[in-house]
């Protein structure tokens, strides 16, 4: 029995839905919680560097033996200071006011009725985007 490799849109498709599924967790998760796994990201990030380098150089050989272009093997490789920059990225995040929940705006209407604009996580967003590792932080993080 052959088994045909998967579609690139399966294979987008199968990680929408487990991000999906994901989302829901991450729906009722306290402002806390989200900071605290920023800032255990950043950790992660800053004392689990050397797996991250060995993973980035197996990258970075692959892509020099399929003779990708010197520019773009360049932003595809880790250095030091990018990993800096992504925990540092986590902290600043961290940071910020949780938006989730926010209120805009709130207004009465003519029949007595309060209407308001709350911030609330709306969908899934998939990000399609060339060798740079950090942009992997920058969009979890976000």
């Amino acid at each position: 029995m052959t088994h045909e490799p998967e579609s690139i849109a399966a294979i987008v498709a199968g990680m929408g839905m487990k991000a999906r599924t994901a989302s829901r967790a991450l729906l009722g998760a306290s402002t806390k919680a989200k900071a605290d796994a920023l800032l255990h990201l950043a950790r992660l990030l800053e004392t689990r560097q050397e797996p991250l380098f060995a993973a980035n150089a197996l990258d970075v050989s692959t892509a020099e033996k399929n003779g990708l272009e010197k520019p773009k093997v360049d932003r595809l490789r880790l250095t030091p200071k990018n990993v800096a920059e992504m925990a540092a990225a986590c902290r600043d995040i961290a940071a910020v006011p949780d938006p989730v929940g926010a209120m805009d705006a709130q207004w009465h209407r003519p029949n007595g009725l309060m209407v308001g604009r709350m911030r609330v996580p709306l969908c899934v967003v998939a990000m399609i985007f060339e060798a740079r590792p950090n942009v992997n932080a920058d969009s979890a993080i976000l």
